[in-house]
């Protein structure tokens, strides 16, 4: 984007940090936050730092919808071998309502486009993802695919991680 210049900063634990990015951008700012729903983060955390800023701040919304996105994670899909079973949509998340509603429209889109029967679960959602595996393979699934919606890779992949190995265990 010619037109703009574009800096990177984080929310928190890295630097630059937000806060400071906004006491040093020009009067007329656009923030593009790399979240994937409206989170916790999204509505409260970054809403607060632009409040208190002097300058007039637009944010875009969160990725959740954007096609690319969407198409992406599909992409993902339709590259595994075909099979049967349930896909477990797994994100962060957030106690936000918002962001189980964009996670369920998510689920609809891709069972709709791929044909996979999709479940959402949030890390710190209810049911828990080892309640939705258990209930599955209880139901006579011998397939639980789960599908990673994390932006980034780092702890809550590790998370993950850990707790397939444990579900693989115990199922």
């Amino acid at each position: 984007c010619p037109q703009y210049e574009v800096k990177l900063c984080y929310l928190e634990l890295m630097e630059p940090s937000f806060k400071q990015a906004l006491q040093d951008a020009p009067s007329d700012t656009y923030v593009m936050p790399l979240f994937l729903h409206q989170g916790w983060h999204f509505k409260y955390d970054i809403t607060e730092l632009i409040s208190l800023a002097e300058i007039q701040v637009t944010m875009l919304p969160p990725l959740t919808f954007d096609v690319p996105l969407v198409e992406a994670l599909y992409g993902r899909l339709m590259a595994l071998p075909p099979q049967d079973g349930v896909l477990v949509i797994y994100s962060h998340g957030s106690k936000v309502s918002e962001t189980q509603i964009h996670l369920t429209k998510l689920g609809a889109e891709l069972q709709a486009k791929s044909g996979f029967k999709c479940v959402e679960v949030l890390a710190h959602g209810s049911p828990s993802l080892a309640e939705i595996c258990k209930q599955y393979a209880d139901a006579g699934e011998h397939r639980i695919t789960i599908l990673p919606h994390f932006l980034f890779s780092g702890v809550w992949q590790q998370k993950l991680e850990q707790e397939v190995q444990r579900l693989e265990y115990d199922l």
